[in-house]
C-alpha cells in the first residue's frame, strides 16, 4: 500500500477522466466488430454449445486471445441483458469500455512501478513519468472503442515489470514467455513489444550460460501458448500464424513512405507541446546514454528498456519505408510512448541539484497539462454518427439513403452508420416513428479528391444537431490515412449534421 500511495491520486483522476469519456464512439471503426465474437462465444457456452463457442474463438484467426479476454466484460453484459438491454446497445457497451479504463489505469500503475525500479526508487521522477504519460492524447484515445490494444499492452507491461523485479530463473523466464505470447494472441501488432520483453529478460542476466537458459525458457513459454493456439485455430479452419502474418504484413491503407517520419509527425500533430517535450527528452537521453556507454562500456537499467524499444520502432519504420510490407498506424506505435516517457525521466536526471530538478519536473508537468487541455476539450466535442442518431431518436432504418448524404467517399467495408439497437426492445425507445430527417455525414470514409463542396441544407430544413465529425480529430487521422488526407480531414472541418425536414425522409423505393 505504501508503494500505491504516491500514485493513487493520479490513478483516480485518470480513471474519472476516462470514465467521463465513455458512452460514445463504440463500433465507429470496422475492427470493433470483432468484439461480437466474444459475446457470441459466451452465448454459445452458456447454452451448452461447446463446439460453437470454441469455433467463435478459433475463427478470429489472428486474434483468438482478444475473444478470450473480452469474454470477461461480455459476461458482465449479461446483467443488463437480463433486463432486456441487448449487448450492442450504447448503455450496455459502457461495460466493455469501462474495462478499457481499468486496463489503461493498470498500465499507468505498471509504468510507475517500472520507473521506480529503473530510477532507483526516485518517486518524483517516477510520478512525472506517469503523469506525462497519463496526459498524452494517445493514452486515452482508444478507451471509447472496443479495441484490444490496452488489454494486450497491460500483459506486456506486467511481463516487463516481472522481468525487472524478479530473477531470471528458467521457471520465471517461461512465465514471462507465456505472458508475452498470450499478449500477442490478443493483438499481434504488438509482437515487437514482446520482442523487447524477451531482450530485456535475456540481456539483464549475468553470464552467457544463464542468458542462453533464459532465452530457451522464454522461447518455450512462448511455444506453450502459440502451439495450442495454432492447433485450436486449425481445428476451426483458420491459422493464427498465417492470420497474424497477414494482419501485420498486408496493411496498405496509408503511406509507406512516411515510415520513419510517422512517429515524429504524430508527436508534432497529435501531442503538440507534450510531443515536443518527449522529443527533446529523447534527444537528451540519447546523448546521455551515448556518453555513458562510451565511457563506461556498459548499459544502464534505462538503456536496457529504451534501446530495445528504439530497435523495435526502427524495425517497424524500415518495414514500412524500405520493405513496404506494413503501413504504420497510431495503434502500432502505442507502446513506444511508454518508453519515450521513461527516456524523458532519464533526461530530467541530468539536473543534479535537487531544487533545479524539482523546478524542471514542475515545468514538464505544467507543459504536459497545458498541451493536454485543448486536445481533451476537442475530444469531448466530437460527434460519432451512430451515437448521434441514438441521441436524437432517429432510426436510420426508416430513413432513405438519399437523405443520408456524405461528404466523404467510401473507405473499407464501413460507410453509412446504422442506429444502435434500442434500449427497450418492446417500445423501441429512444427511437420514434419520425422519418423527416436529413442526416449529413453519418458515415465513415476518406476525403474526396478535388475541391470540397459542403452539402447545403434543403429549403425549410431546421438544424437540430451539429458537431465535428470524429475523423477530424488529429489522432484518428493517423489510423490509416495518408498525410494529405489527414490535412483535408482537419482543414475541411467535416461536421455531423442533422436537420428536421418538412417531408418524410423514407420511401419504399429509396432503400
Amino acid at each position: 500500500m505504501r508503494r500505491l500511495a504516491p500514485i493513487a491520486p493520479l490513478l483516480a483522476l485518470l480513471a474519472v477522466y476516462q470514465l467521463s469519456l465513455l458512452g460514445t464512439g463504440t463500433y465507429s471503426f470496422q475492427d470493433e466488430v470483432r468484439y461480437k465474437s466474444a459475446v457470441n462465444a459466451l452465448m454459445d457456452f452458456v447454452h451448452g454449445d461447446l463446439h460453437g463457442g470454441v469455433f467463435e474463438i478459433a475463427r478470429m484467426g489472428s486474434r483468438p486471445g482478444e475473444t478470450f479476454v473480452k469474454m470477461i466484460p461480455a459476461a458482465l453484459q449479461f446483467i443488463p441483458h437480463v433486463f432486456g438491454i441487448t449487448p450492442a446497445n450504447p448503455r450496455s457497451l459502457l461495460i466493455p469500455t469501462a474495462g478499457n479504463v481499468v486496463m489503461s489505469v493498470a498500465i499507468v500503475f505498471l509504468l510507475y512501478r517500472i520507473a521506480l525500479l529503473t530510477f532507483e526508487a526516485d518517486t518524483m521522477i517516477a510520478l512525472v513519468v506517469a503523469i506525462v504519460y497519463s496526459l498524452l492524447v494517445n493514452t486515452s484515445v482508444y478507451v471509447r472503442h472496443l479495441f484490444p490494444y490496452d488489454w494486450s499492452l497491460v500483459l506486456l507491461m506486467y511481463a516487463l515489470w516481472s522481468v525487472l523485479s524478479g530473477s531470471a530463473t528458467p521457471r520465471h523466464a517461461v512465465v514471462i514467455g507465456v505472458l508475452a505470447a498470450f499478449a500477442v494472441t490478443v493483438y499481434p501488432g504488438y509482437y515487437p513489444m514482446a520482442g523487447v520483453v524477451g531482450i530485456v529478460l535475456v540481456g539483464r542476466t549475468d553470464g552467457a550460460r544463464t542468458a542462453v537458459r533464459a532465452a530457451v525458457a522464454f522461447a518455450l513459454g512462448c511455444l506453450a501458448v502459440l502451439a495450442p493456439v495454432e492447433l485450436l485455430s486449425r481445428l476451426g479452419g483458420f491459422s493464427f500464424v498465417l492470420g497474424a502474418r497477414e494482419l501485420t504484413t498486408t496493411i496498405t491503407l496509408g503511406s509507406f513512405e512516411e515510415g520513419w517520419a510517422f512517429l515524429p509527425r504524430y508527436l508534432r500533430d497529435v501531442e503538440g507541446d507534450a510531443g515536443a517535450l518527449l522529443g527533446v527528452g529523447f534527444v537528451v537521453y540519447a546523448a546521455r546514454a551515448a556518453v555513458t556507454i562510451w565511457r563506461e562500456r556498459r548499459l544502464r537499467p534505462i538503456d536496457w528498456l529504451v534501446l530495445p524499444a528504439v530497435a523495435a520502432w526502427m524495425w517497424q519504420a524500415a518495414g514500412a519505408s524500405q520493405l513496404h510490407w506494413m503501413v504504420l498506424y497510431g495503434r502500432l506505435i502505442h507502446p513506444w510512448f511508454l518508453f519515450l516517457t521513461l527516456a524523458l525521466g532519464d533526461a530530467i536526471l541530468v539536473m543534479r541539484r535537487g531544487a533545479l530538478r524539482a523546478a524542471v519536473c514542475a515545468a514538464v508537468v505544467l507543459t504536459a497539462l497545458v498541451s493536454w487541455a485543448p486536445s481533451a476539450a476537442a475530444y469531448r466535442r466530437l460527434a460519432y454518427p451512430a451515437d448521434v442518431a441514438y441521441q436524437l431518436g432517429a432510426d436510420t432504418n426508416r430513413i432513405s439513403e438519399r437523405h443520408m448524404p456524405c461528404e466523404l467517399e467510401p473507405w473499407g467495408i464501413l460507410y453509412r452508420y446504422a442506429s444502435p439497437p434500442p434500449l427497450n426492445r418492446d417500445t423501441g425507445a429512444p427511437y420514434s416513428g419520425d422519418a423527416n430527417y436529413l442526416l449529413v455525414n453519418f458515415c465513415f470514409g476518406q476525403p474526396k479528391p478535388g475541391a470540397f463542396e459542403p452539402i447545403a441544407a434543403p429549403p425549410g430544413a431546421r438544424l437540430v444537431y451539429e458537431a465535428p465529425h470524429f475523423l477530424t480529430f488529429p489522432a484518428y487521422g493517423f489510423e490509416g490515412y495518408r498525410p494529405e488526407e489527414r490535412r483535408d480531414l482537419i482543414e475541411r472541418r467535416y461536421t455531423v449534421r442533422a436537420f428536421r425536414t418538412a417531408e418524410a425522409a423514407s420511401t419504399a423505393g429509396d432503400r
